[in-house]
């Protein structure tokens, strides 16, 4: 229990500090104005982050790394959806403080286990791999993708890879044909033209989290199996 506790705890706090990484600029293009819009924010995030990482309470249960490195993808996870889709970019702010302490988590991991664990070894594996692949899509003329949306490939992979590298790379593939679907759509639509690029960040997030829950009520399905 108190593993899982860590995951929510590290999610509430990361999610409270969300308007602390809007500046003036991004406050103007958000257009905030007074002291309101930044705690309304704050208890959106919050709500937000909590209840992902409650959702992801079965598979945070185990290490405390792992519950922890969970709890900080969840808190971020709010904010990187709301900058991607109001101003098309995820900021460093988030996440290269996330990847840093994901590293921590990992660091926190070997440390504790005197080895390499699996987890550490599937989160970093899981986590790189991610990177390695959007930094390739980036690469093809007409990607539309911005280093943003490789960080936070990286960001994620970490964060599901810590669960299995196979949740992880199912959260990447699933973002990945969720962006391409929803880009069919708006072109069938008429809302985009086949060259215009989308938010892609949203899609990443989506794809990790739909595979860590997924993995979560999976695993309380086969207790329940089990206890039966």
């Amino acid at each position: 229990m108190v593993a899982p506790a860590l995951a929510v705890l590290a999610a509430l706090v990361i999610g409270a500090a969300g308007p602390a990484i809007v500046g003036p600029a991004d406050a103007v293009r958000l257009a905030w104005h007074g002291r309101r819009a930044p705690m309304v924010w704050t208890a959106v995030t919050c709500l937000a982050a909590g209840a992902l990482a409650v959702c992801a309470w079965p598979v945070a249960s185990g290490p405390w790394p792992r519950s922890v490195l969970l709890g900080v993808v969840a808190g971020a996870t709010p904010a990187l959806g709301f900058f991607d889709v109001r101003l098309h970019r995820l900021p460093d702010r988030i996440v290269w403080p996330g990847i840093a302490a994901c590293a921590a988590c990992l660091a926190a991991e070997i440390g504790r286990s005197g080895a390499v664990t699996t987890l550490a070894l599937g989160s970093a594996l899981t986590g790189a791999a991610g990177g390695a692949f959007f930094a390739g899509i980036r690469a093809l003329p007409g990607s539309g993708l911005g280093k943003g949306d490789i960080k936070t490939a990286v960001l994620l992979g970490l964060a599901a890879g810590a669960v299995h590298p196979v949740v992880g790379l199912a959260g990447l593939l699933v973002g990945v044909v969720a962006a391409g679907l929803a880009a069919l759509a708006l072109v069938a639509a008429g809302r985009r033209s086949a060259r215009d690029s989308i938010a892609y960040g949203p899609f990443l997030l989506f794809g990790a989290w739909t595979s860590v829950i997924a993995a979560g009520a999976l695993s309380v399905g086969s207790s329940v199996c089990c206890v039966g």
